[in-house]
């Protein structure tokens, strides 16, 4: 789920020394992102450092669980269902906290099929009174005859795909190597064309099209179906291959209890890293508020300073009643006009949205996918931050940002800094000068 948080914070890591740090968005890429640079910065500035993590919704963003009472207190993961063990930074946070829960094996009663939505395109054997070994050796039998090796193709594509994919962490933990941008991540390991084309594209490159038997329209198209609910033209081949990863090597694992445990550990582990902090240290475990606030952030204004890097200012939108106006009644019996206060009536309040100031930061981090965030982004012409609500003359600052996984090119601004933490699905963005 995660492949280059480590990299993103020896990026941020030089500029984080009595700072402020605002990480916005309080899933696996931002809780993350607080409990990693909490490691790596050293015990003597740590104290120096503030973080807050923004958050509109609930902890653990695409990884959501949700308990079903009544139900022997079931358990029900409404996002991310399982994790792999090859993901070095996730398994390592859960085997070190958490029970997991291994998959069960296919129950035999069951048999495995594919539906095309008109009938099935393939449907295992299974026979009563034959031993299951000769059953699965038919089935094995029947794949082979109807997909010819498409299968073995996919799986040595799978396994180079991987072994380039496990040099990151040599990268990042032997040699402290960070990365600037996607390209440059996925070129220094080789598998930058694999996010450049779609995973159909990759499949009919390496002949495993129509023309040599139904595997990318039947098996490829319904595992990437369940997993992304996208076509394989619309998937990068990248994240096609990872559907497929599991057949090869490692194994697949849940946390007992809601794979949501997750994110909510790492936050636990930032904040005790503040624990040897002064009590009154916004970060210290008596004041878990400080790291952790519930506010969607819709706006973000860089103030330009030469002399300190300068600020992000954020905001977030707030409905609120507009001033009531005090009208003049009619003369009462005494003669006198008396004032009324106008908009008492509730159904007749109006209502106006403001930006409303939530701090000022030396650095940002984006852990939250910009396409449904919708933040603005101002570049301010004055040098010092002001908090009246109205960000005043702003520049607006175009990202150009694309969410087709087989569109070529990343942003190219001098005030970010690019770097993937998920399986080439979302991005974290560090803003700074």
């Amino acid at each position: 789920m995660m492949i280059s948080i480590l990299a993103l914070l020896v990026l941020l890591l030089p500029l984080a020394l009595s700072s402020s740090i605002a990480i916005i968005g309080a899933g696996i890429g931002g809780t993350f992102t607080s409990k990693y640079l909490t490691e790596l910065l050293p015990p003597d500035d740590l104290c120096d450092t503030h973080i807050v993590i923004y958050e509109a919704d609930t902890i653990g963003g695409r990884v959501r669980s949700q308990e079903i009472l009544n139900f022997s207190n079931t358990v029900v993961e409404l996002g991310a269902s399982i994790a792999y063990t090859g993901n070095k930074y996730i398994a390592e946070q859960a085997l070190r906290n958490f029970y997991l829960k291994v998959p069960a094996e296919d129950d035999p009663s069951k048999t495995f099929g594919i539906f095309n939505g008109d009938s099935f395109s393939f449907m295992e054997a299974q026979w009563a009174f034959v031993p299951s070994f000769v059953s699965k050796l038919y089935n094995k039998a029947c794949l082979l005859y109807r997909y010819h090796w498409s299968l073995t193709g996919l799986t040595n594509l799978v396994k180079q795909a991987v072994s380039s994919f496990e040099q990151i962490y040599k990268l990042q933990e032997e040699q402290q190597q960070a990365f600037t941008t996607p390209d440059e991540l996925w070129n220094t390991v080789g598998l930058g064309n694999y996010t450049n084309i779609s995973f159909s594209e990759l499949l009919s490159t390496h002949r495993l099209d129509e023309d040599v038997s139904p595997f990318q329209s039947e098996l490829a198209a319904a595992v990437n179906r369940v997993n992304y609910n996208a076509p394989n033209h619309e998937l990068s081949a990248l994240a096609g291959l990872v559907s497929f990863v599991p057949m090869i090597s490692g194994s697949l694992f849940a946390i007992d209890g809601g794979n949501q445990l997750l994110a909510a550990s790492a936050l636990d582990d930032t904040l005790q890293a503040f624990e040897s902090c002064p009590l009154t240290h916004p970060n210290h475990p008596h004041n878990p508020k400080g790291l952790l606030q519930f506010h969607k952030i819709t706006q973000i204004i860089y103030h330009p300073n030469l002399t300190d890097g300068g600020k992000f200012s954020l905001y977030h939108r707030q409905r609120r009643p507009v001033t009531p106006v005090a009208q003049t009644s009619e003369a009462g019996p005494d003669g006198e006009r008396g004032e009324e206060t106008a908009g008492e009536d509730p159904q007749e309040q109006e209502y106006e949205v403001v930006n409303v100031w939530l701090g000022d930061y030396d650095h940002v981090v984006l852990a939250c996918p910009l396409q449904l965030a919708q933040i603005d982004f101002f570049i301010s012409p004055s040098l010092e931050p002001h908090h009246q609500g109205d960000p005043g003359k702003v520049r607006s600052l175009s990202l150009q940002l694309t969410t087709d996984p087989t569109s070529k090119g990343t942003p190219c601004l001098p005030l970010v800094y690019i770097m993937i933490y998920t399986s080439c699905l979302s991005y974290i963005y560090i803003l700074i000068y």
